[in-house]
């Protein structure tokens, strides 16, 4: 890969974003946690660790930290989780900040 950006990590997670939609489903909690995570960093200029989280937003159940899994669980209980929706509009009002969406691929 080459020089990190933020147009690199942010199509990285509108990728991971769009495939869940080709899927025709929301994220699940961990998918959904590991996805704010990515775009926080993004937002913070940390792009190797926003695609980090995509990496691990995209990990099937069964490679999941089952530690990890219990703690999202625990610290998200009677939290509304985002929507696949919502989480695509905050990449975008991210994403506005720089300049717009990168180019689709």
């Amino acid at each position: 890969m080459g020089k990190l950006n933020n147009a690199v990590a942010a199509t990285a997670i509108g990728a991971f974003l769009r495939r869940l939609r080709k899927q025709g489903r929301s994220p699940d909690r961990w998918e959904a946690e590991q996805t704010v995570r990515a775009m926080a960093f993004l937002k913070s200029g940390q792009y190797r660790k926003a695609i980090d989280h995509v990496g691990k937003a995209r990990l099937p159940p069964s490679k999941r930290d089952p530690a990890a899994v219990r703690a999202i669980e625990k610290a998200a209980a009677g939290h509304v989780m985002p929507s696949l929706a919502a989480l695509q509009t905050i990449l975008e009002e991210i994403c506005d900040e720089f300049g717009g969406l990168p180019p689709r691929g």
